[in-house]
Parts: structure tokens; C-alpha cells; sequence
């Protein structure tokens, strides 16, 4: 058995939950409520419902694959990279400092 949700069920939770809530929003949550109920009425009809395997991800999480490694070229020189650097200690780049 459900307990349906009226107006005076959602301004009593809104209340209880300190929740301002004015009869626009009251309205629509109605409605949301009510489709999300008529939504899993529908799945609730489905023939041998609980006898269908819960699915939590679309795929095999198991079976993966890694790519095959390849020869790829040699990346740009360190030198190269922190030529337009101004404060360098040691292959590092000195960065103003931004926490507290």
C-alpha cells in the first residue's frame, strides 16, 4: 500500500524539513511526484520483473585490453621546454605562491 502525497503531505514535510515552499512549487512537485510514480507503476507491471538479472553497468567491467605499446618519438628536450621559464631550480618552476 502507498500513502499518497497530497498538498498537506508536502507542506508538512517542507515544513518538518524548515523548507519555504510556496503552492507553485507545491504544484509542481505534485506533478513530478506523480510521474515518477506512474514511471514505476510501469516498471512494476513488467511481466517477470524479478526474475531479470540487475545490470549496474552497460558493460563487461572484467574484460579489458591494453593497447599494444608503440615507438613513439622522443618527446620535446627539458632545456627546450623551460627556456621562457624565469625562476628554475633544479628542473622545477618557481610559481608565485596563491594559498594562504
Amino acid at each position: 500500500m502507498t500513502k499518497e502525497f497530497t498538498k498537506e503531505t508536502i507542506n508538512e514535510l517542507a515544513s518538518t524539513l524548515l523548507f519555504a515552499i510556496n503552492d507553485d512549487e507545491v504544484d509542481f512537485l505534485l506533478e513530478e511526484l506523480e510521474f515518477l510514480k506512474s514511471k514505476m507503476d510501469a516498471i512494476s507491471n513488467i511481466e517477470n520483473i524479478q526474475s531479470v538479472e540487475v545490470q549496474t553497468h552497460p558493460f563487461d567491467l572484467y574484460e579489458t585490453a591494453l593497447r599494444e605499446d608503440d615507438n613513439s618519438e622522443e618527446g620535446t628536450a627539458i632545456d627546450l621546454l623551460l627556456a621562457n621559464a624565469k625562476n628554475i631550480q633544479n628542473r622545477e618552476i618557481e610559481v608565485p605562491k596563491v594559498v594562504g
